[in-house]
């Protein structure tokens, strides 16, 4: 006898549950088992809750601000990287930068999948402890950015004195 959807799907945390695992739950079924209808109807909701939830969606109380202290070493630059499975989304115009250098450093923001970096944008900051929102990302085509464990942004200085990098993020759902 074929086994239930229900049943396909009964050893999963429902915070794990993924839209694959609902789709091979509800591959082929025969209706065959007094219940299997109604397992079916709820193996429906399910989906479209996943769909109108859990696609891409921000995830409920689940964001916080990555502070990030970086120098002018390495010069591949200073990571801010979700942990693996984790996807953060992002807007590039609220990034807060502290400087911690005693004159200008030029910081650079890039992004990076871990061998390659191509430059977001460069902006100067002049003065021991200036701080603020620095970076002229209205320049750039996309406001909110998406980072993964495999395509994050990294922060470079000039100036070998540590400053701080503060990026809002929201966690979202894969």
């Amino acid at each position: 006898m074929e086994s239930l959807p229900s049943d396909k799907l009964k050893n999963f945390q429902i915070e794990s549950l993924t839209r694959d695992n609902f789709e091979s739950a509800s591959g082929v079924i025969y209706i065959d088992a007094p219940d299997a209808l109604e397992n079916v109807v709820q193996l429906n909701r399910a989906k479209l809750a996943v769909a109108t939830f859990g696609g891409n969606g921000v995830l409920p109380n689940k964001g916080s601000i990555s502070s990030t202290a970086f120098t002018d070493a390495p010069p591949t630059g200073t990571a801010i990287q979700p942990a693996v499975g984790e996807v953060w989304m992002v807007d590039l115009t609220n990034i807060n930068i502290v400087n911690g250098a005693s004159g200008t450093n030029n910081i650079t923001l890039q992004w990076s999948d871990g061998s390659e970096t191509t430059t977001i944008v460069t902006a100067g900051i002049a003065g021991a402890a200036t701080a603020g929102v620095l970076f002229d990302i209205e320049k750039t085509p996309e406001k909110i950015a998406y980072l993964t464990n495999s395509l994050y942004l990294t922060v470079v200085g000039s100036a070998s004195d540590e400053s701080h990098l503060k990026i809002p993020f929201q966690m979202v759902a894969q």
